[in-house]
């Protein structure tokens, strides 16, 4: 994994060719710059990469324009992120935000973006018709959308601890960490039937084991203490979503991945 200015630029230039490569896409805006079709499409992107860029934890801000999507479909249009190249498959992490109709996603290869949606009726556009998708049976007890949310979260708190917001940070290390003694208390329940305890059985809690391996510190006392908690959280979430998904992959290598980059440029 490599992240720079020109990589950034590169990965912005083929999600809006992917984007406009749809035919119900009418235009991009990324922050103040609006991206058509017929327009100076190099040049644009660029200057939207420069207004979007601060340094290697940067997202950008995003939002597709499309047009013949009626009302009643556009929640499930905005569900559709495969075809924009944002499928599970294809991100670390992601989670929808209903009230902004906007993604929240970081890909596999370390980009983040907030992608969000505006519509527009049209008179001269076919109606979109959705491609058909197999159905996935999920997991009830850990359900992915909780698993890709998680990894969302930790990269976002990985970008707050090398920016040197250690209390966000730490917020959203402990969010993680919580989910860990969740996917643990849930599993328990599962395997004696019940979900009322008046004792517990003085259970170790997974995460805690990988609080002292943590294998990219800096000697930095404040940081080194939220980056062991982050690790920590990755490895546990790994080890247990074995147990709901028997065909997981951990994601702890590529975060770890990701980790590095960031570490490049402190």
């Amino acid at each position: 994994m490599e992240i720079n200015f020109e990589k950034y630029v590169q990965a912005l230039s083929e999600t809006v060719r992917r984007a406009f490569s749809l035919p119900e896409v009418k235009h991009i805006r990324i922050r103040d710059v609006v991206l058509e079709r017929n327009g100076a499409l190099k040049e644009n992107i660029r200057q939207a990469a420069e207004k979007s860029w601060h340094d290697m934890c940067s997202d950008v801000d995003l939002c597709v324009c499309a047009e013949g999507i009626p009302a009643e479909d556009r929640g499930k249009y905005m569900k559709q992120m495969e075809r924009f190249g944002f499928g599970r498959a294809d991100c670390l992490g992601r989670f929808f935000v209903p009230e902004n109709s906007m993604w929240r996603l970081v890909t596999l290869a370390g980009m983040r973006y907030d992608f969000g949606f505006e519509f527009v009726d049209s008179q001269s556009t076919a109606r979109f018709s959705f491609p058909e998708t197999e159905a996935r049976q999920e997991e009830t007890l850990w359900p992915m959308e909780s698993a890709e949310r998680f990894w969302f979260v930790q990269v976002q708190a990985l970008g707050k601890l090398f920016r040197r917001d250690y209390l966000i940070a730490d917020h959203l290390a402990h969010m993680n960490l919580n989910d860990t003694l969740v996917q643990q208390m849930v599993l328990r329940d599962e395997q004696k039937g019940t979900n009322h305890h008046r004792y517990g059985d003085g259970e170790e809690r997974i995460y805690e084991k990988y609080l002292s391996v943590c294998p990219l510190c800096t000697g930095d006392d404040s940081h080194d203490r939220i980056a062991k908690k982050l690790y920590a959280a990755a490895a546990a979430f790994d080890e247990l979503m074995v147990h709901f998904e028997p065909a997981w992959e951990a994601r702890t290598p590529l975060f770890t991945e990701l980790w590095q980059c960031y570490a490049l440029w402190v």
